[in-house]
């Protein structure tokens, strides 16, 4: 496994990542891991939502595409 460190994390930062951790009964780096996934996880659900929103355009441009030959 990777080891990811962090320089410079201001203090009001790291206080609150300290207070998430232990309302959710885990360590710093649970926690650190947990929210990077939940972030990841998110990016990769909306990029995904989009494509789909797009289908049917694309697929009108296929359409068009073809009958203008």
């Amino acid at each position: 496994m990777a080891t990811l460190y962090v320089r410079n994390l201001p203090d009001d930062l790291y206080a609150k990542l300290q207070e998430l951790a232990a309302s959710e009964h885990r360590s710093i780096n649970a926690q650190v891991i947990t929210l990077l996934e939940q972030a990841l996880n998110t990016e990769t659900q909306q990029t995904e939502d989009e494509r789909r929103k797009n289908v049917p355009k694309l697929l009108e441009e296929i359409r068009l595409r073809r009958e203008s030959r």
